[in-house]
């Protein structure tokens, strides 16, 4: 019987294999068996699909997080830099 000390080990090794097995592989059936790794995953995980890009949704997010940026209003602007008014506090000694 296998110690659960080695069973680390032993995944590692198989996996090893496996990943110099699909290297030998000729590139039609490598695919094949990468496309057939996808699917499993995605039987297994089904909450975790790829969304699809929305360029739209992402610049709608990037204006609003703008905006928010340009609202705040303890911070004080010296041309390119920002400077929070919490810096200007006195400091606490360590």
């Amino acid at each position: 019987m296998v110690a659960i000390e080695k069973w680390p080990a032993l995944l590692i090794a198989l996996l090893c294999l496996g990943m110099l097995l699909r290297m030998a592989m000729g590139p039609v059936r490598r695919a094949r068996l990468d496309a057939w790794w996808r699917r499993l995953g995605s039987r297994v995980r089904p909450g975790k699909r790829v969304s699809p890009v929305r360029p739209d949704l992402a610049a709608q997010q990037a204006r609003e997080a703008i905006e928010r940026a340009q609202r705040m209003s303890r911070v004080q602007r010296e041309g390119n830099v920002l400077t929070p008014d919490a810096f200007k506090g006195p400091r606490k000694p360590h």
